[in-house]
């Protein structure tokens, strides 16, 4: 069921395509976690000595640990679109040839990726109860379309090459063609006034219509695989070992995950000059945060829903109480 945007929707999305600057915080956090103890003798011998049986020799305990985080500054970030991610659940389990199966892990695969998408594809095109089912197909037909093998294969062999280069020199900084962008595409909030935003758009348009396929959600992981693996070599980021030892913190501390860096370089290794437009003055400004695409879970979109209704709970009632009285006015 397609339903349309309500105001509120509106304004609260717009809301999230802006993150302001974010100061150094300490958050302190609780860790529960086992501990293994000497046991308490319960008897002692004739002499008067404490005696500790095998059974009682160590007992576990579960205690709470408080533990101390310090959370980097964070920078203003400006998203040029604003996509869902693809829901999939840790523990499910997806069939990977005759008798074969693994367990999906954080950093899906391309073809893990693949078939969570066509099995919500099916999910959403079966037929309501007492219609007919004939036009339903099932997943391995799917998988078997020409157009979608084609695509698959290119992005399996692109990945395959980039990664198991034997050319390249061993001091060479270490970067990984990977795919991380998984996105549902049922919706999609686009910035019009930032032209990186309209490159990005053609590059995902001319991608997805070369394969003729239902499925832009791949078309998209290596649109921005691609521009990110560019970016990160020409602006020599941190490459794939040394980003291995930067801290993890726990889900809702920081949602700088969500927020993918799309800053492009131009042939001469400078930064393309990201503007904004202002179609109505007909003058452009150069952009001061940095450009992104937010790819944003759901659990946290919902969370930062009602944080941003508490918080502008008065002028929403405001902007609702003109809209009424325009309409009566209508």
């Amino acid at each position: 069921i397609t339903a349309a945007p309500s105001t509120d929707d509106v304004l609260f999305l717009v809301n999230e395509m802006h993150r302001n600057a974010i100061r150094e915080r300490k958050k302190t956090i609780k860790v529960t976690q086992t501990v293994t103890k000497m046991a308490q003798p319960q008897q002692k011998d004739k002499d008067g000595q404490e005696i500790i049986s095998e059974e009682e020799e160590e007992e576990e305990e579960t205690e709470e640990i408080k533990h101390k985080l310090i959370i980097p500054a964070e920078p203003e970030r400006d998203a040029v679109l604003m996509i869902p991610k693809l829901k999939f659940a840790s523990t499910e389990t997806y069939t990977e040839g005759e008798g074969e199966s693994r367990n999906s892990k954080k950093q899906l695969s391309l073809s893990d990726a693949v078939r969570i998408m066509i099995r919500q594809l099916l999910k959403d095109t079966a037929p309501e109860k007492g219609k007919s089912s004939a036009s339903i197909i099932d997943e391995k037909e799917i998988l078997e379309d020409r157009r979608l093998k084609q695509q698959r294969e290119y992005y399996d062999r692109v990945s395959s090459f980039v990664n198991n280069d034997s050319s390249r020199s061993p001091f060479a900084s270490e970067y990984q063609f990977a795919f991380n962008h998984w996105i549902r595409s049922k919706w999609i909030v686009h910035n019009f006034q930032l032209e990186e935003a309209r490159q990005i758009r053609c590059d995902w348009y001319f991608e997805h219509s070369s394969w003729g396929n239902s499925f832009d959600q791949i078309s998209f992981a290596y649109v921005m695989a691609r521009r990110e693996m560019r970016r990160r070599i020409l602006h020599r980021e941190m490459d794939d070992d040394a980003r291995k030892s930067l801290p993890v913190y726990p889900k809702g501390m920081t949602d700088k995950d969500d927020w993918h860096e799309v800053m492009e370089l131009d042939n001469e290794g400078e930064e393309d000059e990201i503007i904004h437009i202002d179609n109505k003055n007909n003058k452009a400004k150069r952009a001061k945060a940095g450009m992104y695409v937010r790819i944003v879970d759901d659990d946290a979109l919902h969370l930062s829903r009602k944080k941003w209704i508490d918080e502008n709970k008065q002028e929403l009632d405001k902007f609702k109480k003109e809209q009424r009285q325009q309409q009566e006015e209508l």
